[in-house]
């Protein structure tokens, strides 16, 4: 027992040792295994790695094959596409379908009709407005044929939709006069001033019988429509009245930018001196304007395109110096016509009136006389010939642009020709050419230059110059009306100082007004639109910086007088 006790005495410091030893080797075991774990763990990260990098590339490579056999797939389908569906595409890449918003309103709602059948879609209102007109311009039958072919509405679709807007009887009403006012507050233009042109288009003679009301209202004669009971009644109105030949329109124009012209009213009739005379004119005149006081629209005056009844009315008007008539003029040479105030204008300053020649139908007849092969222009000794247009054109000198349809007398009422013979161009917004866009007209004398060093086409280049200087008072926007007036002014005395040289060499020189001077109509167009010219700075005030109108003008009349 004692010898036990003594050798587990002395063992134990050896148990000790061994057992301490032991927990050194686990541990360091441990320590490895640890470090052996990191180190196959970084492996099998980097092997991750290496397998989702690998994995992404082949993704990658798969992705761009599919993308290339999709493009291709793509591709080989718009080949079967339509060529009209290849077009449209086209243009779509192109951008030019940005420029036809009503086109690809129409096809849209075209293409949705296909789709979804014509009873279940909204059409959008560039659908609405077409079949409308289409309605009112082409009749039943015309709307009936392009809606079957576009996929469009019904008749009575277009009918109801129709309905809903203000409809505008024949005649003067004040119902039409309280809609155009509503129609200038609805643009914030109730203040603004407005002229009212008028113009006559031609009708097809014919009668047409309305069922309205449980009676027949027959359109087509001379003045309002009739109701008739029999065919007695339309036969005794028609002897009476006469079949209209003319529809005759009154447009109201808004004098600010971004204002619709607005019908006003509208006549129907022959065009005879008994249905339209020039005591017709003058008195519809007096009844629009009553009619446009009472409804709050700020009359400035009229506008016609030459008519010689309506420059009757015109030079009546301008000319109208009663015995204590207010009117506004200016005491000068040049301006011979005055804006009168008529009873039934407004307050002032609206109360002045005026009334002038449509600009674009004068520059159309300046052309016209020139290049006709039957008149001979000349300017005292100056011949004006337009074979050195010709000459011009087919050389293609620098600064000229003419056209070889510009140089055609009978093409009439071509306003591009007119604006490239009398020195303008059309610069369109920049990156673009489409002439479709909105383009700004800038002088451009290239073709007024081109005659400075031949001397045999002085005559001709002081009328390129009276037409230039006459368009500019109407087609460039950013100069002053003081600018604008002295164009006129300059206007007004080219073709008196024309009229006295030719009619001073009459006798001598074998001259023949008929021939060798432009027409007395357009010569008191042109007259007529440029007093009117002078006449408006003074009444608006555009530049009334100094003082009161008549004190500046008449420190103006005064400079004008030292230098003429």
């Amino acid at each position: 027992m004692l010898r036990q006790v003594d050798l587990n005495a002395a063992g134990l410091p050896k148990v000790a040792s061994v057992v301490q030893h032991m927990q050194t080797v686990a541990l360091n075991s441990f320590c490895k295994q640890q470090q052996i774990a990191r180190w196959f763990g970084a492996g099998d990260r980097i092997r991750d790695t290496a397998r989702l990098a690998q994995r992404q590339q082949v993704r990658g490579e798969r992705a761009r094959q599919q993308a290339v056999y999709l493009k291709a797939a793509i591709a080989l389908e718009a080949n079967n596409h339509p060529r009209f569906l290849r077009l449209l595409q086209q243009a779509h890449r192109e951008g030019k379908l940005q420029s036809h918003a009503a086109f690809v309103q129409l096809i849209e709602g075209s293409a949705a009709g296909i789709v979804h059948g014509r009873k279940h879609r909204q059409l959008n209102d560039t659908q609405k407005a077409f079949f409308m007109s289409l309605l009112n311009y082409g009749g039943p039958l015309l709307h009936n044929t392009v809606s079957m072919v576009l996929c469009g509405p019904h008749i009575r679709s277009t009918q109801r939709w129709r309905a809903e807007f203000f409809a505008h009887g024949l005649g003067m009403d004040l119902k039409h006069f309280q809609h155009a006012a509503d129609l200038l507050r609805k643009y914030r233009a109730q203040d603004a001033l407005c002229v009212l042109a008028e113009d006559a288009t031609a009708l097809q003679a014919h009668l047409e019988p309305i069922l309205e009301d449980s009676s027949v209202v027959v359109y087509g004669l001379n003045g309002p429509p009739v109701k008739v009971s029999s065919c007695q009644i339309l036969w005794e109105q028609l002897t009476q009245q006469g079949v209209a030949t003319q529809f005759y329109v009154w447009t109201l124009t808004a004098m600010m930018p971004g204002v619709p012209h607005i019908p006003l009213c509208a006549v129907a009739h022959d065009g005879s001196n008994e249905t339209f005379s020039f005591e017709v004119a003058a008195s519809n005149w007096e009844r629009i304007w009553q009619l446009a006081k009472a409804a709050g629209v700020k009359l400035l005056g009229h506008c016609s395109d030459g008519d010689a009844r309506l420059r009757r009315a015109d030079l009546h008007l301008l000319h109208w110096r009663m015995d204590g008539l207010d009117a506004l003029s200016i005491e000068h040479a040049l301006v011979q016509l005055a804006a009168p105030k008529v009873d039934m204008s407004m307050a002032a300053p609206f109360c002045f009136k005026i009334a002038t020649q449509d600009w674009l139908h004068i520059v159309w007849r300046l052309r016209v006389q020139l290049l006709q092969a039957r008149r001979s222009l000349q300017i005292g000794s100056l011949l004006i010939s337009a074979t050195a247009l010709t000459r011009l054109q087919k050389q293609c000198k620098a600064g000229v642009k003419l056209l070889y349809s510009d140089l055609n007398s009978k093409d009439k009422q071509n306003l591009d020709a007119c604006l490239r013979l009398f020195g303008f161009k059309k610069l369109h917004p920049s990156g673009t050419q489409d002439a479709r866009l909105p383009a700004r007209t800038v002088e451009d004398t290239g073709i007024i230059e081109a005659l400075d060093s031949t001397p045999d086409y002085y005559g001709l280049q002081l009328f390129l110059q009276f037409g230039h200087r006459f368009m500019r008072i109407f087609v460039i926007k950013d100069r002053s009306p003081r600018e604008h007036a002295a164009d006129a002014a300059w206007c007004i005395a080219f073709v008196g100082y024309w009229e006295r040289l030719l009619r001073d060499a009459k006798d001598t020189a074998h001259i023949n007004m008929k021939e060798n001077f432009i027409t007395r109509q357009t010569k008191q167009d042109v007259l007529i639109a440029c007093n009117c010219m002078d006449l408006l700075p003074s009444e608006d005030g555009a530049d009334d910086e100094e003082g009161p109108n008549e004190e500046r003008e008449a420190g103006q009349q005064e400079e004008d007088g030292n230098s003429s």
